[in-house]
Order: C-alpha cells, then structure tokens, then sequence
C-alpha cells in the first residue's frame, strides 16, 4: 500500500524511513526546497539539522500486510511482536512514523 512517511536519519542508517520494509516512490520528496530537498530526496551536501527542520517526507509503498490499527496509523505493538528477533524493531521504546 501507498503511503507518505516522514524521513528520519542517523549516522548508522543516514536518511531513511523508520520501517522494517519499505520501497520509496522516485520523486515524491518534499517540500522542495532549494539547496536541501528536491524531488528524489535530501540532496548530499544539505545541512542535516536544515533539512530534518522541515520534516521532510516521502511517498513509499508498504506491505500490504503491515498491521494498522486505523488506515493512518501503524500498529506500534503487533509491528513488535512481528520483528522480535530484529534488534532495532522489537524494542519497547520504537514507534512506527505517522502516516502523514
């Protein structure tokens, strides 16, 4: 399922949804901003803090499987349950982004 996501980054994974699995959408990025986001994302020399200050987003398709409690909210508790063995994704304090 198609959905827009916010965009997260860290030093481990860079710039990245905070999903398991996920396929993002070529040039669905935004907002378009000049010199920081275009069309297929943040672009290389952006200033991380500029950019996450505008909460970028993408579309991305989903599995259609993904446990939702409502269609704009993912199951934070089944998604644990489904990844246990995963380091990230089973811990208690993770939560799946919002479905902007």
């Amino acid at each position: 399922m198609r959905k827009r996501l916010p965009l997260s980054h860290d030093a481990d994974r860079s710039w990245h949804v905070d999903l398991p699995t996920y396929s993002m959408i070529p040039g669905t990025c935004l907002p378009i901003t000049l010199g920081l986001i275009d069309k297929n994302g943040i672009l290389a020399l952006a200033d991380t803090a500029a950019a996450l200050a505008l909460n970028p987003s993408v579309e991305c398709d989903i599995p259609d499987d993904t446990p939702m409690t409502d269609p704009a909210t993912i199951d934070a508790a089944k998604m644990r349950e489904r990844y246990r063995e995963h380091p990230r994704f089973k811990r208690p304090d993770w939560t799946p982004p919002k479905i902007l």
